[in-house]
């Protein structure tokens, strides 16, 4: 979650809050960015770009693209959704941006993620200890994990 700066006054906070909120709204449109924004809100755009800094201390493209890299991962989850239709679908126009703006973020590509998310109930299921003493040997010996 985002802080604001409590120094901030409560007006240039209010803006910022209304700036975030109509990103989420409108985090799919591929022309988004400080310009709209700025009109959306009667500023200039270089003014928006510096309250937008001075109240949240990040600048509007990092939030913007934190939003659609949260909004992928979410997506990335559904097997059904092949990365491009993901990548278009959140704002950006190239897939070669969205996977280079995905690792910045997370540190790993939009195909490892999935596979991790896709691992993960599987990982989680064999975290669970089991009943008895027999089964934990001889699902030790079957582990997919292991060497």
């Amino acid at each position: 979650m985002i802080q604001m700066d409590p120094t901030s006054p409560i007006k240039n906070q209010t803006q910022i809050k209304r700036a975030m909120a109509y990103v989420q709204l409108n985090y799919k449109d591929t022309k988004l960015g400080i310009h709209q924004i700025a009109h959306e809100l009667n500023l200039s755009a270089d003014y928006f770009r510096q309250l937008f800094k001075q109240v949240s201390g990040m600048n509007f493209p990092f939030y913007l693209n934190q939003i659609r890299i949260i909004k992928a991962q979410e997506k990335l989850k559904q097997p059904d959704l092949r990365i491009s239709e993901i990548a278009y679908s959140i704002g950006y126009e190239s897939l070669e941006y969205f996977g280079k703006v995905f690792k910045k973020f997370t540190g790993m590509t939009p195909t490892h993620f999935r596979r991790l998310t896709r691992l993960q109930p599987i990982l989680n299921t064999q975290s669970t200890p089991p009943s008895n003493s027999h089964n934990q040997d001889q699902e030790a010996t079957q582990s997919p994990l292991a060497p």
